[in-house]
């Protein structure tokens, strides 16, 4: 009797089965999310040198030039460039030194790199930044520019010859 049994459930079973199989009686749905970050980013940032005319120590006004510095940064991202103190160790008044080797050579001519025209000191203090807002990073046109002024102080009795500083221009964002 027990094999009877077992063959009587086993055809319960496969007919219950094949009937399941042939109709659906309910389903189940679920999200997939995807996800990505941007990070913000500053690329291109270019300072070119300041190329000073030749300087007249008794000349009636200050000796000025001008460059452009520009970055492309990630769109809508909020950056600001900063200027270091040079070899001074003072954004305050930096100093270009003589590149002569002897002592009768060796002085500063004293100087300073300006936000635009104006007589803010580039600098690394809040109110000496350059600052703005990304455009974006993928077109040269997106590149953001700004004018930095570089002034030698008039009245400077020093020797002839090539004076020189170095400035680190920074980007944060």
């Amino acid at each position: 009797m027990k094999l009877v049994k077992i063959s009587v459930l086993g055809g319960a079973v496969a007919a219950a089965l094949v009937m399941g199989s042939a109709q659906a009686t309910g389903s189940n749905t679920v999200e997939l999310q995807s996800a990505v970050t941007v990070p913000t980013k500053c690329t291109n940032l270019a300072a070119p040198k300041i190329e000073f005319p030749a300087y007249d120590p008794d000349a009636v006004s200050d000796t000025t030039q001008t460059t452009t510095v520009t970055v492309r940064c990630t769109k809508g991202s909020v950056f600001s460039i900063n200027a270091s103190a040079g070899n001074s160790g003072n954004s305050g008044q930096r100093q270009l030194h003589s590149t002569a080797t002897d002592q009768l050579h060796t002085a500063d001519l004293n100087y300073n790199l300006y936000v635009g025209s104006s007589s803010t000191v580039w600098d690394e203090t809040d109110s000496g930044k350059l600052s703005g807002t990304g455009a974006g990073l993928l077109a040269d046109n997106l590149k953001q520019s700004f004018t930095v002024t570089g002034k030698i102080t008039k009245g400077q009795d020093v020797p002839d010859g090539e004076y020189k500083d170095t400035v680190i221009v920074t980007v944060t964002y």
